[in-house]
């Protein structure tokens, strides 16, 4: 599946609070403090975690496995489609 958002790696900065690919900033994570760095990690892990899903997915479509893990499959898709449409 082409991308459509800015390829990585994605690194959180130094301020543990923003997230960059290169010199592209990605995201400046603000809201409760406590929560701003794991935000961050999340976000910088996003293109990673997708093309996990993607490839998941694309696994069980092959091997016709997706009937047998039910709604994780789903869930994957699911998942896989908020992120790219």
């Amino acid at each position: 599946m082409k991308t459509k958002h800015t390829p990585g790696p994605w690194r959180v900065q130094n301020t543990s609070e923003i997230v960059f690919c290169d010199t592209i900033l990605i995201a400046d994570v603000y809201g409760v403090y406590k929560y701003r760095e794991p935000n961050a990690k999340l976000i910088a892990a996003a293109p990673e975690l997708l093309k996990a899903c993607e490839q998941m997915c694309e696994v069980l479509e092959r091997t016709a496995m997706y009937d047998k893990v039910g709604q994780s499959y789903y869930n994957g898709m699911k998942a896989i489609k908020k992120a790219t449409t």
